[in-house]
C-alpha cells in the first residue's frame, strides 16, 4: 500500500517539532539568558510607525531598562513600507523572514513568555512621547532621492508641502480578504479625501502643496 502525505502534512512533520524542540530550549536558557521574539505590527504603515517608534522613543527617555529583557529581536514578514522597516532596522534588530515569523506566530508561542509584540500607547506618559523629538531620521541618500520625487510631482525645490494620509478602504480591499475588511472592527477609522478638498485649496491658495499619500487609495 502506497501512503502519499499532503503538503500540510509535510510541513506540520517538518515545523511542529522545531517549534517544540525551540520551545523547550527557550525555556531551559531562560534563566540565563531570556529571548524575546517581537511580532512587528506590520500590516498597515499606522501600526508599524506607531508601535515601534514609541517603543524608540520610550527607550531614549527611560534607556534600555524599556527593552524586552535577555536576548530580543522583531521579526517582520511582509511590512507595510519597506522604507519605513528600514529606517527601524538602524535602531532595532529585526529579522526579515516569513519563515521565521510563520515559525513563531502560533498560539503555543503567542501563549508564552518568548513571543510578544509592541504595546499600544495607553497612559498619557505614551502620548507625551509623541511630542518628544523624532529618533527616525532619513540618511542624505534618503533625502536626495526625496528631493528628486518632490521635483517629479513638479514641487519647486525649498517649497512646502503638507502630505494627506488619508484612511480609505482601498488599500484593505486590496490586501485583505473580502471577510475582513467588511467586518473590521476599524472601518469606523475610513473617510473620504472629499472631506479635505477645502484644506487642500486653503493650502494652494497660500502658496503650498498638498500630497495625497497611501499606496492604494480610491
Amino acid at each position: 500500500m502506497r501512503v502519499v502525505f499532503g503538503a500540510g502534512i509535510v510541513r506540520r512533520l517538518i515545523w511542529d517539532p522545531l517549534r517544540l524542540g525551540l520551545f523547550i530550549f527557550f525555556y531551559l536558557i531562560r534563566p540565563i539568558k531570556p529571548v524575546k521574539i517581537i511580532i512587528m505590527h506590520e500590516a498597515r504603515i499606522g501600526s508599524l510607525a506607531q508601535h515601534a517608534d514609541l517603543f524608540l522613543r520610550r527607550r531614549r527617555e527611560v534607556g534600555n531598562s524599556a527593552e524586552p529583557k535577555g536576548w530580543w529581536m522583531g521579526v517582520s514578514q511582509a511590512p507595510s513600507n519597506e522604507q519605513l522597516l528600514k529606517m527601524l532596522q538602524r535602531h532595532m534588530p529585526i529579522l526579515r523572514s516569513r519563515y521565521v515569523k510563520r515559525l513563531f506566530y502560533t498560539p503555543m508561542f503567542r501563549r508564552s513568555p518568548f513571543v510578544g509584540s509592541f504595546p499600544y500607547p495607553k497612559s498619557a506618559a505614551d502620548f507625551e512621547l509623541y511630542n518628544a523629538n523624532p529618533v527616525l531620521t532619513f540618511t542624505e541618500a534618503e533625502e536626495d532621492l526625496g528631493e528628486g520625487l518632490l521635483k517629479d510631482m513638479g514641487i519647486p525645490e525649498g517649497a512646502w508641502f503638507v502630505c494627506f494620509h488619508v484612511r480609505d478602504p482601498s488599500y484593505e480591499i486590496q490586501n485583505f480578504s473580502e471577510s475582513y475588511w467588511k467586518e473590521s472592527p476599524s472601518v469606523y477609522q475610513n473617510c473620504s479625501v472629499a472631506n479635505f478638498i477645502d484644506a487642500m485649496r486653503y493650502i494652494a491658495d497660500c502658496g503650498g502643496y498638498a500630497i495625497r499619500m497611501g499606496a492604494a487609495i480610491s
